[in-house]
């Protein structure tokens, strides 16, 4: 199993509808679509105007699925926080961000591979699920 961090930058209205209906969409151009598996662990990330923030946690439920022109993932075990981790609080113990100063580029592509021990660095930082 992999861990990812789902980016999004749009709306807060738009990862409401996300999460209400359980379900990600996968772009022809997003990084790591292909290896997305049934299983996998996700942290949602809200960038931009949305605050910067890890705002939860959810489980890949289903295969990569078409979709119109696009491609989605059903989402099950989703947990959003009731805090919100802002990533500078995480940042520097982050090893997938190695570009401190331009962590930007590093949650850029939409799906992006979390290891590990980030994944559980971010976890560590949610009071209460």
């Amino acid at each position: 199993m992999s861990n990812w961090v789902f980016v999004i930058t749009s709306s807060n209205e738009e990862f409401d509808r996300r999460i209400n209906q359980k379900k990600w969409p996968i772009y022809e151009q997003t990084a790591n679509r292909k290896k997305l598996r049934v299983g996998d662990k996700v942290i949602f990330y809200k960038g931009a105007k949305m605050g910067k923030v890890f705002s939860g946690r959810a489980q890949i439920s289903s295969p990569l699925t078409p979709e119109d022109s696009n491609y989605f993932v059903e989402l099950s075990k989703i947990k959003i926080w009731k805090r919100h981790i802002p990533i500078k609080e995480v940042l520097m113990d982050l090893k997938f961000i190695f570009h401190k100063k331009n962590w930007g580029v590093h949650l850029q592509g939409g799906a992006i591979e979390l290891p590990d021990d980030d994944y559980k660095t971010i976890l560590s930082k949610t009071i209460s699920e």
